[in-house]
């Protein structure tokens, strides 16, 4: 995508993408409204539309509104052949064992978890972050504002041990989500021929570096005619790669991730504390001080409960 569409793409703007906003705004957010608009624009492009995907619309109207062209006018460049094209791109796509990426892939996600991805969400989330955002619906941020509102931003009162069990369960779910886009990511690359596929299966990761730096130097540097032969010998080893063998089709299945970090109560306690923290702090809860017959005890409101504690006054 980004190889045919950087040097020939639909350049936008700004300006465009303000006015295009207004336009939804003006058709009421209606769904069949503002696709309507773009259909009279771009008849191929619009029926491949999914229901509400209003990123994809609102883009697709940006694109027109910018370049007076339908994204289809684009779309047409993206299959082209290596000969056809102006520029000599040489495209490389790094590949290990499903397995053990699946591995690196899980540990990689609890890593960013907690590294503060709920508590950056927060941040983001309270200054108007929404699910239509390029940022809002992007793995990882969108999973988390799920979980917020359903955990922490909601007026029913969810119990510690919840709060636990759902945020494990985030957790896997943002695991699972990125797993299975990596598998759509494979599929894109298997079918763009132009990728060389290169082994990154080598445990040591000094090792590793060394040898894809020495076969990507060498193969930037080769004469056209002989990347145009490595690159058709190196079908074999694409197709192999890209396919599930039945035992890791069987493994994969049943697969649960381990975690390594929250794997103890304290360390999910400690995190829920981070996480009720940053939203206090961003003004999404609100500490209330609860007065009985002995003690004022400090309560953690979530806005929306606490309106709608005052609705019902």
């Amino acid at each position: 995508m980004y190889r045919n569409g950087l040097p020939g793409g639909a350049a936008t703007t700004k300006e465009s993408e303000a006015e295009v906003q207004k336009i939804i705004d003006a058709d009421g957010r209606d769904w069949d409204t503002s696709l309507a608009r773009l259909t009279k624009a771009d008849p191929i492009y619009a029926p491949t539309l999914c229901r509400n995907d209003w990123y994809r619309l609102k883009r697709a109207l940006v694109i027109v509104h910018s370049t007076g062209k339908p994204v289809s006018y684009f779309k047409k460049n993206e299959n082209i052949t290596r000969s056809e094209q102006d520029y000599d791109f040489r495209c490389f796509f790094l590949t290990q064992p499903r397995l053990d990426f699946c591995l690196k892939s899980d540990a990689r996600c609890e890593e960013i978890v907690d590294r503060g991805l709920i508590e950056e969400t927060a941040k983001i989330y309270g200054m108007g972050l929404l699910y239509e955002h390029t940022v809002g619906s992007a793995i990882g941020y969108k999973q988390a504002i799920q979980y917020l509102n359903a955990e922490w931003l909601t007026p029913l009162k969810i119990s510690r041990q919840r709060k636990s069990r759902r945020l494990l369960k985030f957790i896997s779910d943002y695991q699972a989500t990125v797993r299975r886009y990596a598998r759509t990511q494979m599929g894109y690359h298997n079918k763009d021929t132009q990728f060389m596929w290169l082994d990154a299966s080598e445990p040591d990761v000094q090792v590793r570096e060394e040898q894809l730096i020495t076969s990507i130097k060498q193969l930037y540097e080769s004469t056209e005619a002989d990347y145009e032969s490595a690159l058709a010998e190196n079908a074999e080893f694409r197709t192999a790669s890209y396919q599930i063998t039945p035992k890791e089709e069987k493994l994969m299945k049943r697969w649960i991730p381990e975690n390594t970090l929250y794997n103890t109560p304290q360390h999910i306690e400690a995190k829920l504390e981070s996480i009720e923290a940053a939203l206090i702090v961003h003004k999404m809860l609100e500490v209330e001080e609860k007065t009985t017959d002995d003690e004022k005890t400090p309560v953690v409101l979530s806005k929306r409960a606490k309106n709608r504690s005052l609705e019902g006054r």
